[in-house]
This record gives C-alpha cells, structure tokens and sequence, in this order.
C-alpha cells in the first residue's frame, strides 16, 4: 500500500485528476501489476483465491476484476448488469459478501469509514465497503475494498481499490480496477458516505 500511495502522491503533484458531478477529487495510479498484487493480498484474506479473474488473463474484459462466477453467467440478464462493475470487484475478492440484496445496515454492526473527516481505525485494510441509503440497504452508488487511510493534496480521505463500466456520469466513463483516492465527505454530504458491508 505505501507503494501505491507514494505512486499516487507523485502523480497528482504532477496535476492530473478527474472531477466528477459531485465536486469529488478522485486520482488513479495506472499500474496494473500492483493492482494486481493488492487484489492478490485482499483474496488471500478470505481464502478467496480461486473467486475470481483478473482480464485479460482470464477475465471478462482486460483490466476489470470480476468473479468467476459472472464470468460463467454472462448470457443470464439477471447477472450480466453486474460485469465489470464496483460490486464485480468485492463479490470476486471477498466470497462471503454475497448478493447486493443482503448489504444491510439493519443487521448487526457496521463501520462508518468516515467519522466526520476523520478515519475508524477499527476498519482494517481489504474490508469491502459500500454506500447505502437512509433506509440502510445498499444504494447501487458504489463499493470497493478499503485500502487505508491518508492525505493526498493536503486534502484527507482514505484509499480504495474499485472499478465502474460505461457510467456516463463519470470522467472517464470506464475505470479499469484501479487504486482510488477518495476525499472524505464534504461539509454539505454531497459525496457518499461508505459503510463496512459485513457487519462486525
């Protein structure tokens, strides 16, 4: 992880950021062999080793994490929505997580990842995360793996490892799997807020 934050820091010294509608600074560090190596670290966590492919060796479209279980499903409709996708991500390093239809704040303890601007040391790094709604459940916005917490631009926030596909309301549109620095939430809450997915 220092590896990756230290890459990352020369990079957005050297300007480079994408903006999105909501005003949310995210900068990525295009190194697919780390990437790779930290998906690696985060599968091994949960003994999820076999889970999931990494293209092009083997995945869905060269440089998105999916698990194998979407690589065999995609002419079902029911699943294809998923490939490529944040969730694609978790699902494929973290077998335990299950459908997005069981996230739940409701059940058991979750852990908010940002307390007010500042981090939860209780959330250690390669725990999934997500957003979810007022009423608790997952809200389809986003989720990742939490890598850890740090400070880019003088600006704090914590680190993710994610991916999205063909979102039109982001710059890019495609992200390859990618390490991701995310600000923490903004005085007005317009970035989401993210939770643990599996309660402690």
């Amino acid at each position: 992880m220092a590896t990756a934050e230290n890459a990352i820091t020369a990079q957005v010294n050297q300007g480079p950021s994408f903006v999105n509608p909501l005003g949310e600074s995210y900068y990525y560090l295009d190194d697919t062999s780390l990437v790779k190596a930290i998906a690696a670290d985060v599968a091994a966590l949960t003994g999820s080793q076999s889970n999931y492919d990494f293209g092009p060796t083997g995945g869905i479209t060269p440089g998105y994490i999916d698990s194998k279980f979407l690589a065999q499903n995609l002419n079902n409709p029911e699943y294809v929505g998923d490939v490529n996708q944040c969730v694609a991500v978790v699902q494929g390093l973290d077998q335990t997580v299950g459908g997005t239809a069981s996230w739940n704040l409701n059940i058991g303890n979750h852990l908010q990842v940002d307390l007010n601007g500042m981090g939860n040391m209780s959330i250690l790094p390669g725990t999934p995360i997500a957003t979810f709604g007022a009423n608790g459940l997952y809200n389809g916005q986003h989720a990742g793996i939490f890598l850890g917490y740090g400070t880019e631009g003088s600006v704090q926030g914590f680190f993710m490892l994610d991916q999205y596909y063909q979102q039109s309301d982001q710059t890019p549109t495609n992200q390859p799997a990618e390490i991701r620095f995310h600000p923490f939430v903004t005085a007005d809450h317009s970035s989401p807020e993210y939770f643990t997915i599996l309660p402690t």
